[in-house]
């Protein structure tokens, strides 16, 4: 598996890289939205972009469509991280 670009509902791509094998990262432009570990050969452990446990999956598919559907929330907004939760603000000084 290569790069393969998917759409959600809001019609974000979603790009699937293979970094190595077993090992799937999903990205929004230049936005890391998640990964997906394969830790046995039918079970897909899915993490959003700051590693916590979306859920685990049986197959490959099943896993990337749970994290597609936390990839439509990516936004445009830079204080907000890649699946939509605010980040502190900063004092500026």
């Amino acid at each position: 598996m290569g790069n393969e670009s998917l759409l959600g509902s809001d019609e974000v791509a979603l790009t699937w890289s293979c970094v190595e094998e077993g090992f799937y990262v999903a990205s929004v432009g230049v936005l890391m939205v998640g990964f997906i570990d394969q830790i046995e050969p039918a079970l897909f452990e899915v993490c959003d972009s700051r590693a916590r446990v979306l859920g685990l999956f049986d197959r490959l598919e099943t896993a990337m469509g749970r994290l597609s559907e936390a990839g439509t929330t990516v936004s445009a907004d830079p204080q907000i991280d890649a699946l939509g939760a605010a980040e502190e603000p900063r004092d500026e000084q």
